[in-house]
């Protein structure tokens, strides 16, 4: 069904990634948004008054990591703009700012507080960098993401490893979409089994609203993948 949409009501923040482009979409809505590069994001971080005058920021996936050496105060700011009735969406790579701001919500492979840069790191040991290559059909648990499929199943493409995989969530944390997760050895990068019906996409609402994918709009994008990510924009 159509969507009715204002957008000069909706102020939008995206800060750049080098794996995903969820703005690309954002834009098929018509909607204007303000984009904070990898030069320009730390300062916005750091300002919540700044961060207040948007209703929803938009996490890319491959997002810079100098926010790490300010993780305290920045999780602390993501956390009040939240609080305050802000929204927030994020994917893949992008997980390690969701878990400082809220470590409580979701259980990711391996050690949740191990921070670091992976481009730099001689090994993944105890990271959630474990996500091997796969296509993978999900289970699709939202209603209103079922409604836009016609189906409650999704296809989905994984055309990279070492995307992030969660192993499960808090009790009020929803999951949107789950399945099979195939993983690999981050210490040999050999096959390393099969996860069982985790979570692939999460949402909870401490205030304002958090969404958090393990895939996003990159090259691997399938038609289902592009519709679920329609639907959680349309949902923020």
């Amino acid at each position: 069904d159509p969507e009715c949409l204002n957008g000069g009501d909706i102020k939008i923040a995206v800060v750049g990634g080098d794996y995903d482009h969820i703005e690309s979409i954002i834009s098929q809505f018509e909607l204007g948004f303000d984009f904070y590069s990898r030069y320009a994001y730390l300062d916005f971080l750091l300002d919540i008054d700044e961060m207040n005058t948007y209703d929803i920021i938009f996490f890319n996936c491959g997002m810079p990591f100098n926010w790490l050496g300010h993780r305290g105060q920045v999780a602390t700011n993501l956390r009040d703009y939240v609080d305050d009735g802000g929204s927030v969406y994020a994917s893949d790579w992008a997980h390690m700012i969701i878990e400082a701001a809220w470590p409580n919500q979701i259980e990711f492979v391996g050690n949740d507080g191990n921070f670091f840069d992976p481009s730099t790191a001689l090994s993944l040991n105890n990271s959630a960098f474990v996500g091997r290559a796969a296509s993978i059909t999900a289970d699709v648990l939202d209603q209103n993401m079922q409604g836009l499929l016609g189906s409650s199943t999704a296809n989905l493409n994984y055309d990279l490893d070492a995307w992030v995989v969660m192993e499960g969530a808090s009790a009020d944390t929803a999951i949107l979409v789950r399945g099979n997760a195939p993983t690999y050895d981050p210490a040999t990068f050999t096959p390393n089994g099969v996860l069982q019906d985790v979570p692939l996409a999460v949402r909870f609402s401490p205030g304002g609203t958090v969404i958090y994918t393990t895939f996003h709009n990159e090259t691997q994008i399938t038609i289902d993948m592009e519709a679920v990510l329609k639907e959680i924009i349309l949902s923020l």
